[in-house]
């Protein structure tokens, strides 16, 4: 007779789960702590730091499976779970199971493979007593950065408060400012891949990429091998030069009382020239706007210039020769530009976009051709269109 009742019976083994690695690193000037693999999968400006001997890594079992057995009281043991395909880096070693630093740095993981990038890290304000600065790593700075301050380095650099007049080059990485630059007409700014900011004011960045900015730019000179993108927070470009190899994107461009100069669809060939001739005459500007300033004064203080000293008169006089030299000085610059823009029709693949508002005395070099807009508009894309030989001016 044949029934339901079980007269013997095995037991399936379970699998145990696969084990986990299980990350560890500093935020600013804390203690070490466990962190999420996204935290350092994460772009540069959300960096994870380590000191030399920390442990950053180590592989978590928490479920080491059971044994089954058969009818016959075999023991079956648990399949084995699959390995984890976590390698040591650069800058990290393996003891006890454990992945630790070398040195200290920055906590970085890409395509399975832990690594410690070396970092300078400064947990206060920089300034002239610091400088000149120079490191092959990554530089991080919870802080701010003082005027006359020289900073290099190979990899990134990144900065927590506002930098003034101060000189920052990264080589081979991106700089990240995470308030901004207020440059006094000093500020220089270069980085080797992209530049991220939230504001930018009277200073000149260059960036190897893209240069992506939070608040916008006001009367600086900015060049982008790619593109300069303003489309988050207030989003505004107004004054100065920017010149891009592709697209120049924001929400505002231009305002009243600024002259805005915008170039893009320029060859990678003409963007080292243009910056150049950008920020020469950035510096030409300063120097004539002073020499005026002077001159005013003195007009102020005496209607009738015969009426100066020998002295003043001197001085009047000299003031008035700077004045005529610095605007010649301009005009030539601008010269050299034009003269290097119609060499670049190759390259007018570029567009400008004002998302939002287009304001007045805003001129626009797109490849070869120039257009000057001269009263505030809505949202507006100006480009190129070869077939035409014409700058296109299309309501968004």
């Amino acid at each position: 007779e044949v029934n339901d009742r079980v007269i013997v019976r095995g037991l399936q083994p379970v699998k145990a789960a696969d084990p986990k690695p299980v990350f560890f690193g500093r935020k600013t000037g804390g203690d070490i702590e466990e962190v999420s693999e996204r935290q350092i999968s994460s772009g540069p400006d959300e960096p994870v730091l380590c000191q030399g001997g920390d442990t950053i890594a180590y592989v978590r079992e928490d479920d080491y499976g059971r044994s089954g057995y058969t009818a016959t009281g075999e023991i079956l043991h648990p399949p084995a779970p699959n390995p984890v395909d976590l390698e040591a880096g650069p800058n990290v070693f393996i003891s006890g199971g454990h992945y630790k630093a070398e040195c200290s740095g920055v906590v970085s993981l890409e395509n399975n493979c832990i690594e410690v990038q070396k970092a300078l890290i400064f947990n206060r304000d920089v300034g002239k007593r610091n400088s000149p600065i120079s490191f092959t790593g990554s530089i991080y700075i919870h802080g701010g950065v003082h005027s006359g301050v020289e900073i290099e380095a190979t990899e990134n650099i990144i900065v927590d408060r506002v930098v003034e007049g101060a000189s920052i080059v990264s080589k081979n990485g991106d700089v990240v400012l995470q308030a901004g630059i207020a440059g006094r007409n000093k500020g220089q700014i270069r980085a080797g891949r992209d530049f991220i900011g939230g504001f930018v004011e009277n200073a000149s960045i260059v960036a190897g990429r893209d240069i992506k900015l939070q608040v916008g730019a006001l009367n600086s000179q900015l060049t982008a091998t790619n593109d300069i993108l303003a489309e988050g927070g207030k989003g505004s470009l107004a004054g100065g030069v920017l010149i891009a190899g592709n697209n120049i994107h924001a929400k505002k461009i231009g305002s009243c009382g600024t002259h805005t100069v915008i170039i893009s669809g320029v060859g990678p060939n003409e963007l080292p020239q243009l910056s150049e001739i950008s920020d020469d005459a950035a510096g030409h500007q300063v120097r004539l706007n002073e020499t005026l300033e002077l001159i005013a004064q003195f007009e102020r203080a005496v209607r009738d210039p015969s009426m100066l000293t020998a002295a003043e008169l001197i001085v009047y006089t000299n003031l008035q020769k700077l004045r005529v030299i610095t605007e010649h000085e301009i005009a030539a610059l601008e010269v050299q530009r034009n003269e290097i823009l119609n060499k670049s029709i190759a390259y007018a693949h570029g567009d400008v976009k004002a998302y939002q508002k287009l304001g007045p005395d805003v001129v626009f070099h797109v490849g070869p051709m120039k257009y000057t807009h001269r009263e505030s508009k809505g949202p507006l894309t100006i480009a190129y269109d070869p077939n035409r030989s014409r700058i296109t001016c299309k309501s968004r």
